[in-house]
């Protein structure tokens, strides 16, 4: 644990768990500080639970805003250089009307925008993920195999082969639309997702050699739909809000058939 960012007056410096540099970049480029409300789960106290005086923080918080304005995509912290990602462009619908929308902003103002998931199938179990802990909201969570955003301009089925390479290491592979769905969820950290999202479905002979990029997760597995649903209703706390509203609500338009009876749900 470390000390990151100033609480609300008076100036002192909570000792806590720091959110990601996209994270950091974007609130310090808007001149903001993180507070309690914006990230309460940051601001859980370790076992010391000390507050700090704010002057050696405060250089800190200046300093980001002052490279995400200069360098969007790189923040300096003591030196060590961290590749930030801001400044990504999703399509979000602002007054109705589809926009490009840096990433971070999308979902702090819970803007409804577009997503791409993709489940990739094999002998009747399906590839899960665990998301990376330096993932910008729900870190360490299990995951479907695939979920993330479009660029603007990007097809979703594009968009699908693109990060099931960048995260997986699986090229080659043509997704197989199946359905659109919209959900909306609180991710924590005061974060939203209200998703439209294009589902694929993957079918594979052999299980893939798979080559995880670690700065996007941090582990794979195969499970069985009942195994993941036993679990889900065990531990919900250790799944993405996406994942358990698709096996809760969509699972027949994701799979139909592809799953046999007394397993698909």
């Amino acid at each position: 644990m470390r000390p990151l960012f100033v609480s609300a007056a008076p100036l002192r410096v909570q000792f806590f768990t720091p959110p990601p540099p996209r994270v950091i970049c974007y609130l310090a480029g808007q001149n903001r500080t993180p507070d309690r409300a914006v990230f309460p789960l940051l601001f859980a106290k370790n076992t010391g639970g000390a507050a700090r005086d704010t002057a050696a923080i405060l250089p800190l918080v200046v300093q980001a805003g002052n490279a995400q304005r200069n360098h969007p995509h790189l923040i300096t912290h003591k030196g060590a250089s961290v590749t930030a990602q801001t400044h990504i462009l999703i399509p979000a619908w602002v007054d109705d009307m589809l926009t490009p929308v840096e990433k971070i902003e999308t979902h702090v103002r819970g803007l409804r925008h577009k997503a791409v998931s993709v489940f990739i199938l094999h002998g009747g179990e399906i590839l899960l993920q665990q998301r990376a802990l330096g993932k910008y909201h729900t870190p360490g969570l299990w995951a479907n195999t695939c979920c993330t955003h479009p660029h603007w301009g990007e097809d979703p089925h594009a968009c699908a082969q693109r990060r099931l390479s960048e995260e997986l290491g699986l090229s080659g592979l043509n997704p197989d639309y199946r359905h659109r769905l919209e959900y909306r969820a609180d991710v924590g950290g005061g974060l939203i997702e209200h998703e439209v999202v294009d589902v694929f479905v993957v079918h594979l002979q052999e299980r893939p050699d798979i080559t995880a990029n670690p700065d996007e997760v941090m582990a794979t597995r195969w499970t069985g739909p009942d195994t993941l649903r036993a679990e889900i209703a065990r531990t919900p706390e250790l799944f993405t809000p996406w994942l358990k509203i698709y096996l809760a609500e969509h699972v027949g338009d994701i799979f139909g058939s592809d799953l046999s009876e007394g397993t698909s749900g």
